[in-house]
This record gives structure tokens, sequence and C-alpha cells, in this order.
């Protein structure tokens, strides 16, 4: 329902940002998760890949990101809010 439309919404916004600075065999896998249904490992991925140096996230566009994951991934990927601002 709703939850799956949100982490649709969020991945499709962080890929534009995220998606140039992955390598290819990082692309297919994230592509892959989408098709069979599990949008949650994709934008768990993609968060996995904005770490990156060369990666530069808007922070209202990263903020949604990480509000759509469970609260122990957003421990996680939280730091990221601080260094991206």
């Amino acid at each position: 329902g709703d939850v799956v439309n949100e982490l649709r919404t969020a991945s499709n916004q962080l890929a534009p940002y995220v998606a140039p600075a992955m390598e290819k065999h990082h692309i297919y896998p994230y592509q892959g998760m989408l098709e069979v249904g599990e949008p949650y490992l994709a934008l768990d991925w993609l968060l996995g890949s904005a770490t990156l140096p060369e990666v530069h996230i808007p922070n209202d566009v990263l903020t949604y990101a990480i509000n759509c994951l469970d609260d122990e991934d957003k421990e996680e990927y939280e730091p990221l809010l601080k260094t991206h601002k």
C-alpha cells in the first residue's frame, strides 16, 4: 500500500543523485530489487551508496528517504543528514 509507494518515491528521488556514482554492477542489483517488488531493499541499497564522496543529495530528498526506513536502519543513515547540508 502506501508504504510501498513512499519507498518507491524515495528511491526514484534518490536514484538520479546516487546512480551516477554507482558502479554498473551495483546498479543492476538495485534495479532487480525494484523489479521483484523489494522497494525497501532497493532504497537501503541506494542509501548504502549515498555515502560516496561524490554524491550530493538535497537534504529534503535524503530526509524523505531516511524517514521511510525502519528505526534501526534510520540510526545507521541519520549521520548522512549531518554531512549533507
